[in-house]
């Protein structure tokens, strides 16, 4: 049951206290097909001027609507809850208000509240050397079992949005929606093993490198705020200028790259989302890369490289990361995979983390509603492998 009362206010045409002109203007929120659900009172919804960066907040009535009084412009309407059982996004972008009597609707996505392998961490700003130059090897990806019982990563894919976050996506339809595929731009990887070799512990974590090293070593930066020589695995590029590979740590398997010639992982400073994914049962990741239906190039340029294309049904997890400053904090996936995002406003030593729902027992439950900017903080200290037991 929602936790919340519905406000039924209702809106009209009138001014504000700085005399400009407010429209009356309606929200309805529809659930998902097949959701039992026992009321539509009590949901909460934000309409976010574009411009003026102003939130007006309402929560819907008894028939799902709720009801504001706000100013001419362009709106990103958004509503997310949560039962006890699922948690709720929705999401409509760019929705004009020019008249009177505005109606919006939003579609609910329902996720369960369960576990399985979550990214925790991500450390994709690097560091500064004591000379002040920047240092990028030390970048790393945290994945935590968040479930009771033992996961094995062997298969699982991980990659990076092709477009940061600096601008508005091209990877859209001709209606300016985002694919329902997701393109991977420099090395898409996948964790190794026949499918029982690397279990993951309940409630545990282990830790994909890009080097794994000591990098607060004084031949490489003792200014990192990492030591990945014990990193459980290595996005190790095997060229001849790349950086020297631990060979003690296991290597991820390079499924396909759109930039042969890279020394090495980067995951950019300027924020990209970043997903996991698996492959369908029965599909080889050979034959998968070698079909040319599983390619595109951008659809907004026709031009660029063959980006590998993964579905949106396919992903495991993912954050959406995006830039700090607010004009530039442009999503890239669809809310069906991420209704939010997460940015790191500290710059580079910092990571981007996803928050300690709950600690039982000594059990750490991570929060996973599947909308970054309610599951993750930025800033934070990176610490790899070590997940917080202090509720956020």
């Amino acid at each position: 049951m929602i936790c919340l009362m519905a406000i039924g206010a209702v809106a009209f045409l009138g001014c504000d206290d700085d005399g400009a002109t407010l429209y009356d203007v309606t929200v309805e929120v529809i659930y998902p097909d097949g959701y039992d659900y026992d009321t539509r009172a009590g949901i909460p919804v934000t309409m976010s001027n574009m411009i003026t960066g102003i939130d007006s907040q309402a929560e819907t009535d008894a028939q799902g609507i709720a009801s504001f009084a706000v100013e001419g412009g362009n709106y990103n309407i958004v509503s997310n809850f949560e039962t006890d059982d699922f948690a709720f996004n929705g999401i409509i972008e760019n929705q004009s208000v020019e008249t009177d009597l505005a109606h919006f609707e939003v579609q609910l996505l329902a996720v369960a509240k369960g576990g399985g392998l979550v990214i925790s961490e991500v450390f994709f700003a690097g560091s500064t050397t004591p000379e002040g130059t920047n240092y990028n090897n030390d970048i790393f990806v945290e994945i935590y079992n968040n479930s009771d019982e033992v996961i094995y990563i062997d298969g699982l894919c991980i990659g990076i949005h092709a477009q940061n976050a600096i601008n508005p996506s091209q990877w859209v339809d001709g209606e300016g929606n985002m694919l329902e595929r997701i393109p991977i731009i420099f090395q898409s990887w996948m964790f190794p093993g026949s499918g029982e070799d690397y279990p993951v512990e309940p409630r545990e974590a282990i830790v994909l490198a890009n080097v794994a090293m000591n990098h607060q070593a004084d031949t490489l930066n003792p200014d990192s705020p990492v030591d990945l020589s014990n990193a459980d695995f290595e996005a190790f590029v095997d060229h001849d200028r790349g950086t020297p590979d631990n060979i003690n740590v296991p290597n991820m398997i390079e499924i396909y790259t759109t930039s042969p010639a890279m020394n090495n992982w980067t995951m950019d400073v300027n924020g990209r989302a970043l997903i996991t994914w698996r492959l369908p049962t029965g599909l080889d990741w050979e034959a998968f890369v070698e079909d040319p239906d599983n390619f595109m190039q951008n659809p907004t340029t026709g031009s660029g490289f063959n980006m590998l294309m993964v579905d949106a049904d396919w992903v495991v997890d993912a954050v959406d990361i995006v830039r700090p400053e607010e004009d530039r904090r442009n999503k890239q996936l669809p809310v069906s995979v991420d209704a939010g995002f997460v940015w790191n406003p500290e710059g580079r030593g910092h990571s981007v983390r996803r928050k300690v729902e709950k600690v039982i027992d000594g059990s750490v439950f991570l929060r996973n509603t599947n909308n970054s900017s309610e599951d993750w903080i930025g800033g934070v200290v990176p610490n790899p492998g070590h997940v917080p037991d202090v509720v956020d």
